[in-house]
């Protein structure tokens, strides 16, 4: 029996985390789900997801400290991860200098941002 893929979303927005989630069980993906960073870490001590999405708001810490975190890590090397920015304006939010750190950080390999579009109706 082949192993299910597994994505870990860090998304503290729920409906939005709600239709990630609904998409990727859909593929057949195993969904670990967090609704802060500090709740993303404790599953990534336990798992290692095919994928990682982290949401540019969470309330308790910055994306991109989880991320330079998660690339630190010797486990994650490789790792996919999708920084889900579901508004444009809201990469305002960043200064030129945390955008340049983030490129430098990652060399943009295996990262990347996914700008999430959602009208008010369900899909």
């Amino acid at each position: 029996m082949e192993e299910k893929r597994s994505v870990l979303i860090v998304e503290s927005n729920i409906e939005l985390l709600r239709r990630i989630t609904r998409g990727f069980d859909e593929a057949g993906y195993l969904v670990l789900k967090a609704v802060t960073g500090k709740g993303g870490r404790t599953i990534l001590r336990k798992a290692q997801p095919d994928l990682i999405i982290v949401s540019c708001t969470l309330p308790d810490e910055s994306c991109l400290k989880i991320c330079q975190e998660i690339r630190e890590s010797p486990n994650f090397a490789s790792a996919r991860i999708l920084i889900s920015v579901a508004d444009e304006s809201l990469l305002s939010m960043f200064s030129d200098s945390d955008l340049s750190m983030f490129d430098g950080m990652f060399n943009l390999k295996n990262t990347h941002w996914l700008d999430l579009v959602f009208s008010g109706s369900n899909p």
